[in-house]
């Protein structure tokens, strides 16, 4: 036995499944074809036994351009550059590559609090290092 969907005739319920359905199974710099979304560099994390290590890709910076912070659970990444790549002109006729400011922010839950941070900047590739911390035994008094 099939059962139809009352509302599946309707092309606006047709249009509008497909949207979420797209929405749902594609990335956002698909959906939304934004250059703020394509400007965000991307990132991998990579959780090891006693260090969480992000890897975020970033070509065209230098170590200087960049600033790394650990506050209340929170690593931020930031980059800030002057917009300098190629001959400034107005008549560019295509332009798919440019360097520019960006922030992204990692939540570190378990990581970063009492142990040193590291990173290096290799080949576009900012890597940094955080510490796992380490769960001390301790025992609780019932009151």
């Amino acid at each position: 036995m099939n059962l139809i969907n009352a509302y599946s005739f309707l092309p606006i319920h047709a249009q509008l499944s497909d949207s979420i359905d797209a929405l749902f199974s594609r990335s956002a710099a698909e959906v939304v074809d934004s250059d703020l979304v394509n400007a965000l560099p991307r990132a991998n994390v990579i959780e090891k036994e006693d260090v969480l290590r992000i890897d975020v890709v970033a070509p065209g910076y230098s170590k200087e351009d960049f600033e790394i912070t650990v506050d209340e659970g929170l690593l931020t990444v930031r980059a800030k550059i002057e917009e300098n790549i190629g001959e400034e002109s107005s008549n560019w006729k295509r332009r798919e590559f440019f360097n520019s400011c960006f922030t992204r922010v990692f939540r570190l839950e378990k990581y970063g609090r009492g142990g040193e941070v590291k990173a290096a900047y290799e080949k576009g590739i900012l890597s940094i290092e955080i510490p796992k911390m380490k769960e001390k035994a301790r025992s609780i008094e019932i009151s």
